[in-house]
């Protein structure tokens, strides 16, 4: 994808400073004080599979650098440790080596780390399919990544377009439709199914998004490949809560919709935007000077077109560390509501009400779907998984959690003071 979306958009740019692709890579540091060595995915401890990334020189090591790609490869759109060593170099230049934990990979069958070839296993590009398809195929670049087959992950992303195909369920590799492809071997135009991301693509990663308005929206109660549902609760669907096949508590009653915004039709990326897209500059008149009332120094299209920013706004998350200097470049409620006229006829003290109390206080007063109340790796299940409790929902049978049987309560999420909102 470097080379092919490269030819009309400046690849290296994006893959130099997204922090979708970078992952904390750059602010990486080991330290014999904490599990963590960056804010970002690539170093942290995650708590909820109690997995982490081993440094050179720890005594026993849990996820080496392509364990640590099999395991979280799913959450992976590829660049940055997909691509780069700790130390800058590219992976596919380092030799393979058993005491290495860059280089090296978990034998199950010896219960030893054997040497691993980057050389044959390929890295992981930069994915833009995954974002800028209509219809990824991510289980099979899940499939490709967790073989180990890295450098296959993005083709395989593209299986089921009629563009490529596996060459045989056993076989190793692809094989391109030659008739997607005319006579000087160019992609026909029929066949590229390009645009701009969708809630679908966000979902592959972020959480349970659901946009079929007919079929009744089914979720697993904390299913950690849905990270931001599992502990979180949240849900985007623009569908009836009633109208859900959840077995919910006061079901009749929940005549709203999952996400008022989904509801209303906006997308993911009208919050999270790209940081130079010159449709958003209005955006930015905070921070021109006070004489101007519009400023014309914006990126023309084919400018952003060319170089288009892949640090999107971002609020402020106690989940997610990485990228803090773009913390509160996305946009809040007050930037399109306005409770001078919403609110200030009935609400006392309107702006100091503003100041002080987030608009989710009042306004999501209570989730509705289950989240994660514990995770306990100290009691360690047959089947290797932790004991884990879900709240918002009443388990009839624990470890086997069903939001289709079991009655989901919901819960009332908890009020913390803070000023980083």
């Amino acid at each position: 994808t470097m080379k092919t979306c490269g030819e009309c958009h400046d690849t290296e740019f994006i893959v130099s400073h997204s922090y979708h692709s970078d992952l904390g890579l750059r602010d990486y540091a080991a330290s014999a004080e904490t599990w963590n060595a960056s804010d970002g995915l690539f170093g942290e401890f995650d708590p909820i599979g109690y997995r982490y990334l081993s440094a050179k020189g720890d005594e026993r090591l849990d996820l080496t650098t392509p364990d640590w790609l099999k395991t979280y490869g799913w959450r992976v759109p590829g660049g940055g440790p997909a691509v780069t060593s700790r130390g800058g170099q590219p992976l596919v230049s380092l030799k393979p080596d058993a005491e290495n934990p860059e280089a090296s990979a978990y034998d199950p069958e010896t219960g030893k780390f054997k040497a691993w070839d980057w050389s044959k296993s390929g890295d992981i590009e930069m994915n833009c399919f995954l974002c800028h398809t209509a219809n990824p195929n991510n289980a099979a670049r899940i499939a490709s990544i967790e073989r180990g087959e890295f450098g296959w992950a993005n083709t395989a992303t593209l299986v089921g377009m009629g563009i490529v195909e596996r060459s045989s369920p056993d076989a190793d590799g692809f094989a391109w439709n030659a008739d997607a492809f005319d006579e000087n071997g160019e992609l026909k135009d029929e066949f590229v199914q390009l645009q701009d991301p969708t809630n679908k693509n966000c979902a592959a990663c972020h959480g349970e998004i659901h946009e079929d308005p007919i079929a009744p929206l089914m979720l697993d109660a904390c299913d950690a490949t849905q990270t931001q549902t599992a502990t979180t609760g949240q849900v985007i669907a623009s569908q009836k809560i009633s109208e859900s096949g959840l077995n919910l508590s006061g079901k009749a009653g929940l005549d709203r919709a999952w996400d008022i915004h989904a509801e209303r039709a906006l997308k993911c990326t009208d919050c999270h935007y790209s940081l130079n897209n010159p449709s958003h500059s209005l955006d930015e008149k905070a921070a021109n000077p006070e004489h101007l009332t519009y400023d014309p120094r914006k990126l023309e299209i084919g400018e952003y077109l060319q170089m288009p920013d892949h640090n999107f706004a971002r609020g402020v998350s106690a989940q997610f560390g990485i990228a803090p200097e773009l913390k509160s470049t996305m946009r809040r409620c007050e930037s399109c509501h306005d409770t001078n006229k919403s609110h200030a006829n009935w609400l006392p003290y309107n702006d100091r009400h503003m100041q002080v109390v987030a608009c989710e206080t009042c306004h999501v007063p209570r989730i509705v779907a289950p989240a994660y109340s514990s995770v306990d790796w100290t009691v360690v299940r047959l089947d290797g998984s932790a004991r884990a409790e879900c709240r918002g929902i009443v388990e009839t049978l624990q470890g086997n959690v069903s939001t289709t049987t079991d009655l989901v309560t919901g819960y009332q999420p908890v009020l913390m003071q803070r000023t980083d909102v």
